[in-house]
């Protein structure tokens, strides 16, 4: 007669049969439904790093790379020598754009593997690994020289030229005006933390192997610049780079923060270290987690390109926000903090949908960029949804403060929703369809535009944005003279503060005098009788495919 299994043997054995069906769902390309097998096998055995490395696998597949990390991490602190979990997690990092990370672990993926006897599958594994590193060693020094080079090469205008000097020059007429109807407020606020938060970073220096005036709170002043307007970023001197890294890492290690992690480490540990530690210890963790994640978001996507990164980064923030929100929605805000109100999470959707734009651009898979444009779409509307269903509070009580958690959110909102309306007119097979996308576009964009001041260069892109949609659209003439005559209007106001923008520095203004060149031939046929204003002329802004003519 057998005996009957002990409780710790039953334990293993449900342990491994989750196991088994996370396999076969995996097997099946069912990566989600198999991650959570491996969840609940690691929720009765913790201690099997097969069980982290296989659920790495599923989020490599599922493209959630900061827990495929996470989980390959813990793998190899469990099984030192384990050498596809070191691969996995260089596989993630490679996905991130994060070549320098990613050499380190295919090399420990190297070491890990026997020094001679290897089998066949071993075999395979090395030149995989060998050819995995060699492809990060290459990437890591294309990268550290692009860094160089687009930091010499950051076209930042004469001090006294930069959008946030004008904005600041001009903020004690518009005190003594009462007008609060200018970007200047914001821009000028950006720079202010920015600036503030760079003072603090720059006083911290190493000292043997300790670093000596840290100042905390540089990394919360410095995301607050950003919230508010990412157009202030720029590096001032050759060290800020790197005394921002040392920062992050005093800060991160200092506050005990996740940012190394992935949100799930995030779930699994918070609220056990809240029962233990209180809000004290975790309100300032959760903070520098999710401000490390938004700027290292916003230097992938600004300094490397690396969109896929940013929006990686910036989608786990708001995973992180939507989570506490929900599971400690009761807790006062002095307590679990700032980053859970709805105008934080406002602010760092806005940068995620320009992150989002950004990788759309990118993407060459059709499907994938289809997706993509769902999610921008789907985007924009919540926060529109949002911010309607908010009170907007008083311009005059803080400016900058309505301008970038509720008029500029919106705004970039509805023009998102008029690009949506563009691309999808590109891809409809007939042109009425194609037109109605167009002319949807069209008003997407002037509703954008009210949700911005007149000296704002957005309300000129957007204007613009919506000419173009006019002109190809073949929307009335009287329509299109009307918008030329607005975007004429609209170029002058923004040149105070916008003239050296990265925008115009890029070609903002010639692009949008090409487009009112065209009001000369429109007014030619109108004198000449073959067109009135009340017909619809179509054309494209392109002198080089434009087809015109009277429908």
């Amino acid at each position: 007669m057998s005996q009957a299994p002990s409780k710790e043997e039953a334990r293993l054995r449900l342990a491994e049969r989750f196991k088994d069906e996370g396999n076969a769902l995996f097997s099946k390309q069912k990566y989600g439904p198999a991650s959570k097998k491996y969840t609940e096998a690691i929720a009765i055995d913790n201690s099997n790093p097969i069980l982290y490395a296989n659920r790495s696998a599923c989020r490599l597949s599922l493209k959630q790379y900061l827990d495929a990390v996470a989980d390959a991490t813990r793998a190899v602190e469990l099984n030192p020598m384990y050498a596809k979990a070191y691969a996995r997690v260089a596989t993630a990092r490679d996905a991130l754009g994060q070549p320098s990370l990613s050499k380190v672990a295919w090399q420990k993926a190297l070491d890990a593997l026997p020094s001679e006897n290897l089998t066949e599958a071993e075999m395979k594994q090395k030149k995989q690994y060998e050819d995995g590193l060699a492809a990060a060693l290459k990437a890591t020094q294309e990268e550290e020289t692009n860094d160089r080079q687009h930091v010499s090469r950051m076209k930042v205008p004469p001090k006294d030229a930069t959008p946030w000097m004008c904005g600041m020059e001009m903020l004690p007429q518009l005190r003594r005006e009462e007008n609060y109807h200018s970007s200047a407020w914001l821009i000028a606020q950006a720079y202010h933390e920015f600036q503030r938060g760079t003072q603090m970073m720059m006083e911290i220096y190493t000292y043997g192997d300790n670093m000596v005036n840290l100042n905390l709170g540089a990394l919360e002043t410095i995301s607050n610049a950003m919230l508010y307007d990412t157009r202030v970023f720029h590096v001032p001197s050759p060290s800020w780079l790197p005394k921002f890294n040392q920062q992050v890492v005093a800060e991160s290690q200092i506050r005990n923060a996740w940012t190394t992690a992935g949100p799930d480490k995030v779930f699994q540990e918070a609220e056990n270290r809240l029962l233990q530690e209180g809000w004290d210890n975790v309100r300032p963790a959760l903070s520098t987690t999710v401000r490390c994640w938004i700027l290292r978001a916003l230097l992938e996507g600004g300094l490397r390109s690396n969109h896929v990164s940013e929006v990686e980064y910036l989608g786990r923030v708001i995973e992180v926000i939507e989570w506490g929100r929900k599971v400690w929605k009761d807790v006062d805000f002095s307590s679990r903090g700032a980053i859970f109100r709805d105008t934080f999470l406002r602010g760092v959707k806005k940068l995620h949908m320009e992150a989002l734009t950004e990788a759309y651009h990118q993407e060459k898979d059709i499907d994938a960029k289809n997706r993509l444009l769902e999610d921008l779409f789907q985007e924009a509307e919540s926060i529109i949804q949002d911010v309607d269903g908010n009170p907007i509070p008083p311009r005059e009580n803080d400016p900058s403060f309505a301008e970038a958690y509720y008029y500029y959110p919106r705004g970039f909102a509805k023009a998102i929703k008029a690009f949506y309306y563009k691309e999808k007119s590109q891809s409809t097979k007939g042109q009425e369809e194609s037109d109605g996308f167009m002319m949807k576009a069209l008003q997407a964009y002037l509703d954008a535009v009210e949700d911005f001041p007149e000296d704002e260069e957005k309300r000129a892109t957007f204007l613009n944005g919506a000419l173009e949609n006019a002109m190809r659209a073949g929307a009335p003439v009287k329509m299109q003279l009307q918008l030329m005559e607005d975007l004429r209007t609209a170029l002058p106001r923004i040149q105070k503060i916008w003239a050296y923008s990265p925008s115009a520095i890029s070609g903002r203004d010639n692009t949008i005098k090409k487009n009112l060149e065209y009001e000369a031939e429109i007014r030619r046929l109108l004198a000449a009788g073959t067109l009135t204003q009340e017909d619809r002329y179509r054309w494209s802004p392109s002198r080089t495919t434009q087809t015109r003519g009277r429908i």
